[in-house]
This record gives C-alpha cells, sequence and structure tokens, in this order.
C-alpha cells in the first residue's frame, strides 16, 4: 500500500507541474490578445484547477509532516491562484450582458504567468525531495540490518 500511495503521490506531482505549465502556455498568447477568449479562459481555468488539486494531492501523500505539507500546499495554490482567479475573473466579465471591460483582470492574468513556473519547479522540488528522502532512509536501513 506505501508503495501505491508514493507512486500516485509522484504522479500527482508530476501532473501538477504539466498543468502549471499547460495554464501558461495558453494563457501566455491570451496576454498578448490573439485566440479565442472562451476556449483559452477555459482551459486556463482548468489547467490552473488542476496544478492546485493535484498539487495538494501529491503533497499531502508524499510529505509525512503535517505543517510542511500545509505550508507547501498553500504556496502551490498561491502560485496558480492569479492565473486561476484573472481567468474566472475575465471569462464572467467576457459572458456577461454588460459588455466585455477587461477590468484589470488580464494584468492578474499576466502577473500569474510570470508566477506559473515557480509553481511548476516548486512541485518537481518536492518529488525530487520525496525521492531522495526515500532513498536516504531505505540506504540507512540497510546499513543498520547489515
Amino acid at each position: 500500500m506505501q508503495v501505491f500511495k508514493h507512486f500516485v503521490g509522484y504522479l500527482a506531482l508530476l501532473m501538477s507541474a504539466t498543468a502549471f505549465l499547460a495554464a501558461r502556455y495558453v494563457l501566455l498568447p491570451f496576454a498578448d490578445s490573439t485566440g479565442e477568449v472562451v476556449k483559452t479562459l477555459s482551459y486556463g481555468i482548468t489547467f490552473s484547477a488542476i496544478a492546485i488539486v493535484a498539487g495538494f494531492v501529491g503533497a499531502w501523500l508524499l510529505i509525512s509532516e503535517r505543517y510542511l505539507a500545509i505550508v507547501l500546499s498553500i504556496v502551490l495554490a498561491l502560485s496558480a491562484a492569479p492565473s486561476l482567479i484573472g481567468s474566472i475573473l475575465d471569462l464572467s466579465d467576457y459572458l456577461s450582458a454588460s459588455g466585455y471591460n477587461g477590468f484589470g483582470s488580464i494584468i492578474m492574468i499576466i502577473a500569474g504567468n510570470y508566477v506559473l513556473p515557480v509553481g511548476a519547479a516548486l512541485a518537481v522540488a518536492i518529488g525530487v525531495g520525496c525521492a531522495i528522502r526515500a532513498i536516504r532512509s531505505r540506504t540507512r536501513l540497510q546499513i543498520h540490518h547489515a
């Protein structure tokens, strides 16, 4: 069961890092005012939400210290939050009957695009750090039993 838990945790962190980069890839041309608004923002919302949820799952499955898992989950959420909230606000503004104003949500999306690679790097760093810790603990166990 422990092996399955670690496998799912590493897979979730890999999925989170991929979703962070996919959200950046989708939202980067949108900041330059190219592409379809509804399709692009919907993909941005989806990838940002997947990045947050998968990062939470991976952090909670791999990190045994509860407070460290909480802090890293919050940092992962904060790294995707500007893009997620900006995309939601911009999409709701675009679909509203009052017209499309782009009331600062574009700035949130642009700022979020600079933070998304940090979230991807953090997700990869969590996975690598947990793998190194697991290898060291196995090595210590083998030395003590030898």
